[in-house]
């Protein structure tokens, strides 16, 4: 029995069509984009060294930070079985992608895809753009039929002047006003897949533990 790769989640889906296209080098179209990405996964799950996997518990007051460390923990290891496992059923039929390959595929995607219901999408470039509270966020765009993305200068909907040296930046809606300020735990959530912890819940996380 082998499960058909139409059954495959879009996450996985995505990923291994990323994985595909990044073997292929400068014979991709969409080479200069995916050499742009980094090597490494920026996410939480990712980590491996002993050291960095303590300093997560820092992260959290001690009642919370053991539980924070093993909830990474299982969250590599499901991460593993899954690219083991695919990988193993669909690598050689998809240009040799192999474990590797597809579990950093799914760490770009995890850390910079948008989304949303059952669908996933990269969006080039526009998913480059850094986090900045109150800023514009990703818009959809029929152009002659082709559905694009977009972005505009705006903080807090007013339209800014993008001038020479100004950053283009983007809103990742970590919704901070439903995050209950009592829990502790919600705060370094985003760490797990974004690889970074946004001022704002880092400011309302540190009011709480101080």
């Amino acid at each position: 029995w082998k499960p058909s790769f139409r059954r495959l989640s879009p996450l996985y889906q995505l990923a291994f069509l990323l994985a595909f296209e990044r073997k292929l080098g400068r014979r991709s179209f969409w080479h200069p984009y995916i050499a742009s990405l980094p090597s490494d996964i920026p996410c939480a799950w990712a980590v491996e060294d002993p050291d960095e996997l303590a300093a997560l518990i820092d992260l959290y007051p001690s009642q919370y930070g053991l539980e924070w460390l093993e909830g990474v923990k299982k969250i590599r290891r499901d991460m593993l079985d899954s690219t083991s496992f695919l990988a193993a059923e669909f690598g050689a039929v998809l240009g040799g992608v192999t474990q590797d390959d597809l579990l950093w595929a799914v760490g770009m995607i995890r850390s910079r895809a948008f989304s949303g219901g059952m669908d996933v999408a990269l969006a080039p470039y526009i998913d480059l753009l850094n986090h900045s509270q109150g800023s514009a966020c990703q818009s959809p765009l029929d152009y002659r039929g082709v559905q694009c993305a977009t972005i505009s200068a705006s903080v807090d909907g007013e339209a800014v002047d993008l001038g020479q040296g100004k950053e283009l930046t983007i809103d990742y809606r970590f919704g901070v006003s439903t995050i209950d300020a009592e829990d502790l735990r919600a705060a370094p959530s985003p760490l797990l897949n974004l690889g970074f912890i946004p001022s704002e819940l880092l400011s309302m996380y540190r009011v709480e533990v101080e």
